[in-house]
């Protein structure tokens, strides 16, 4: 590391949020984030040479292209995400004495497809360990997108807000193609702030040289704020992005598809095994394999057979693969169990949550600052319809005139990752039971404590209906 460093190194080092550009004809933030986009699209391996490629020189496994590639950290970020912002498991929005705020924010949330603009987004949290989710308004309605954060580069001051992002990255232009038909490579640049955004053209990509950019068009929003949140699984000391849990498993994948590979090859020998002959001339043999007859006449001391392989190197892969799959579970703490062996657990959602402790753990470590990133984009979003909508601008979510929220802090209740089964509500409504018939407790606790797993929000007015309601004996 250089001691002495140019202001700018220095700058970039103590502001949080400041990221210089690298002059390599590579555009990105991070080599490390760009390998884990390469095997989240399994295209690590895309500059090896063939797996089958015929060659005088003898060209070694590792240097070749896996003829099977399984996609395991495109499968263990599905899964993550899946239960982290998954339908089942998307948490509800509170606001506590301000009921119509709650359902303004519910239209929000329904009217820009945020669940699933927002699912999408945290598979970019997981995987890259950050995520940059954009909403803008577009015909009076809100639209949601996310950015790879690996072409974002924020600038946030000392509290964490966002005070600017810039947008940068090479695209193939369809429109626009070369003397040979393909897509010409085009430079992309959004910068959004605080007042304005501005867009910009897209100059044509080449390598050593750096672009020259002109406005195009600039949006003065005046809003106060970025329109859009930085979300990062982690906080990390002056540097913007989270972990990302796929950097720690590369290797074991590069290991599992070569041995996959491998594997594929030694069963198709022993598909079609190599014949061996004996006691005839090399011309015989020619002129024996050239024939077209369906049995072979070789003679008295003519012999013939087949290589048979062992396959004790493919049982060995077998097992590598298995320990290398487990090695990687621990790691990420995401569990790929086979299906027919969690058929008798899947009856209960405790059960279920034992199985999965580790990826519950995880899940538990990356919530809360996925958390923070809903709550701050619903606000921001709430604001931005507010504001529009005093302007005089045409929405398509109807606000009442003269309406103002009483409060903008919002909860979100999470639910159990593993959703009660029937056996679990028999036992929970047993044990509720149970405890007040022994006047350990009153009904009207056991009723609070039963009601929400059957999704029953005013629970004062539930309490009533029970109370008020007459004694039904055992059978209806």
């Amino acid at each position: 590391m250089p001691i002495f460093k140019s202001r700018t190194d220095r700058r970039v080092e103590q502001n949080l949020g400041i990221i210089k550009y690298s002059k390599s004809d590579d555009v990105c933030r991070s080599q490390e984030l760009k390998t884990v986009d390469k095997y989240l699209a399994s295209t690590q391996y895309d500059h090896l040479a063939p797996w089958n490629e015929q060659s005088e020189e003898c060209i070694p496994i590792r240097a070749r292209k896996p003829l099977i590639i399984y996609p395991i950290p495109k499968l263990f970020t599905d899964r993550l995400s899946a239960k982290l912002l998954g339908k089942s498991v998307f948490p509800q929005i509170k606001i506590e004495e301000d009921p119509d705020t709650e359902e303004f924010l519910k239209m929000i949330i329904k009217s820009s497809w945020f669940k699933a603009k927002m699912l999408q987004a945290s598979k970019c949290y997981i995987s890259h360990g950050s995520v940059f989710v954009r909403f803008k308004l577009a015909n009076g309605s809100i639209v949601l997108e996310h950015f790879n954060p690996n072409y974002c580069y924020p600038k946030m001051d000392q509290s964490g807000n966002l005070l600017e992002v810039e947008i940068k990255y090479i695209f193939d232009d369809e429109n626009d193609k070369d003397q040979n038909g393909k897509p010409k490579k085009k430079w992309y640049k959004l910068v959004l702030g605080q007042m304005s955004d501005t867009f910009y053209d897209s100059p044509e990509f080449k390598v050593g040289t750096e672009p020259v950019f002109h406005e195009v068009n600039t949006n003065e929003h005046e809003l106060g704020f970025v329109q859009g949140s930085w979300i990062r699984n982690i906080d990390i000391k002056n540097s913007v992005d989270g972990f990302s849990i796929l950097l720690e498993i590369l290797d074991f994948c590069d290991s599992f598809n070569y041995t996959l590979s491998q594997s594929d090859k030694a069963v198709a020998y022993g598909q079609e095994q190599q014949a061996w002959i004996r006691g005839l001339k090399d011309t015989e043999v020619e002129e024996l394999i050239k024939s077209a007859s369906n049995a072979w006449n070789l003679g008295k001391e003519g012999e013939t057979g087949f290589l048979e392989a062992q396959m004790s190197g493919y049982d060995a892969a077998k097992l590598l693969r298995e320990e290398l799959l487990q090695g990687m579970q621990q790691i990420v703490r995401v569990l790929l169990l086979d299906p027919e062996k969690i058929v008798g657990s899947a009856q209960s959602a405790k059960a279920m949550e034992v199985l999965y402790g580790p990826m519950i753990e995880i899940i538990d470590e990356i919530r809360p600052n996925m958390e923070k990133g809903i709550i701050e984009l619903l606000q921001k979003m709430a604001a931005t319809l507010l504001i529009y909508n005093k302007r005089g601008q045409e929405l398509s979510i109807g606000i009442p005139e003269g309406y103002v929220p009483q409060s903008l802090d919002i909860e979100l209740q999470w639910p159990p990752v593993f959703a009660p089964t029937m056996q679990d509500l028999a036992e929970i409504v047993r044990v509720a039971t149970t405890a007040s018939n022994a006047n350990i407790i009153s009904r009207e606790t056991a009723t609070r404590y039963v009601a929400k797993f059957f999704d029953i929000e005013d629970i004062e007015a539930e309490v009533a209906k029970v109370n008020a309601q007459p004694q039904l004996g055992g059978f209806f």
